[in-house]
């Protein structure tokens, strides 16, 4: 289903015209600071208030760089809880960046933002609240069916290397990074899975006799096979695999992927590479890759790290406990 139009195109792409040579804290406040509170939030406004005026909700989840249904919310006074994406520190810099824009449509909306209940799924060892109001969830994932026996009788260790969902499509890091992915497992002794989602890389054109390629596979199942995560920090596969005790080799790319990086290195739970930029650079890299992959399987205290955090997640309560006692105290 599709709700709201999409914004202007000229507003969008006078934000975007000076993204590609902007510093890193100049493109966050372009998109967070102008683009989702913005010309996103205004073409969304119109048909989220009517949607909420006909469903009248007793609770709204949103997202946290999707506004129009906090503006709606607030105007409507219908209870709102934020489901996070990234790390606390992440989403409140980019509602304060968010704030000014939002103040000059409803005054306080991001003040009442940083109040509203904020659900998480990051331990709080690694991720100190933000938020006034923060509560931390797991997820259940069911492990229990094994993956395919792609490889065989082969036991060896099996090495996960993923650019998520996103990645693939848009980073342009993101084809050189897979073949230095392809080329460091080529030369380590492990069973490597390799997904490529939907983006323009297919994956190798010769496949390596320890690698399997798949589009995309259930990450509970993979997650609980791995030895080693190789991604790029989305905090999907991030979160996927701490809270299967699985340390990560992460190559950040894009939005909050450096910050997990560095959360996840903080923790002693794995290592952070820089990605190849051009073809030039996929030997070096995949060195370097390979380097990592043999430090991490060789060395316990990476596990006993991703193992100690796992614990932590799993003793936080499950998502409908935490939506059950939003709805009993219809906290706003």
């Amino acid at each position: 289903m599709t709700l709201g139009d999409d914004p202007p195109t000229d507003a969008v792409v006078a934000i975007w015209s000076g993204f590609a040579s902007a510093t890193p804290r100049r493109r966050a406040r372009l998109v967070d600071g102008l683009l989702f509170p913005g010309p996103q939030a205004e073409a969304l406004l119109p048909a989220m208030e009517g949607a909420v005026r006909s469903w009248r909700p007793d609770l709204i989840l949103r997202e946290p760089c999707e506004y129009a249904s906090a503006v709606v919310a607030l105007n409507l006074g219908v209870p709102q809880a934020t489901v996070a994406i990234s790390q606390g520190r992440v989403e409140a810099s980019a509602l304060r960046l968010a704030g000014p824009t939002l103040d000059r449509r409803r005054a306080g909306t991001a003040s009442a933002l940083m109040r509203a209940p904020y659900l998480s799924r990051f331990p709080g060892s690694m991720d100190p609240d933000r938020f006034r109001d923060t509560r931390r969830y797991r997820v259940a994932e069911d492990g229990r069916r094994p993956l395919p026996r792609w490889w065989g009788d082969d036991e060896r260790p099996l090495v996960y290397l993923t650019l998520g969902t996103v990645a693939p499509g848009v980073a342009p890091q993101a084809i050189p990074t897979f073949e230095a992915m392809v080329e460091a497992v080529s030369q380590l002794p492990v069973r490597g899975l390799l997904t490529v989602s939907n983006g323009q890389y297919r994956g190798p054109g010769v496949s390596p006799s320890n690698l399997h390629v798949e589009p995309l596979v259930p990450q509970p199942a993979v997650m609980s096979a791995a030895e080693v995560v190789v991604c790029h920090g989305g905090s999907g596969t991030v979160l996927g695999a701490l809270g299967a005790g699985v340390p990560l080799i992460i190559l950040p790319m894009l939005a909050d992927q450096r910050a997990n990086g560095a959360m996840v290195a903080s923790a002693g739970a794995g290592l952070v590479l820089e990605p190849p930029g051009t073809a030039a650079e996929v030997p070096a890299k995949a060195a370097s890759i390979r380097s990592a992959v043999g430090r991490v399987l060789g060395e316990p205290a990476f596990r006993v790290a991703a193992k100690r955090i796992a614990s932590e997640m799993h003793r936080e309560r499950p998502p409908e406990g935490q939506l059950r006692a939003l709805w009993e105290t219809r906290a706003t």
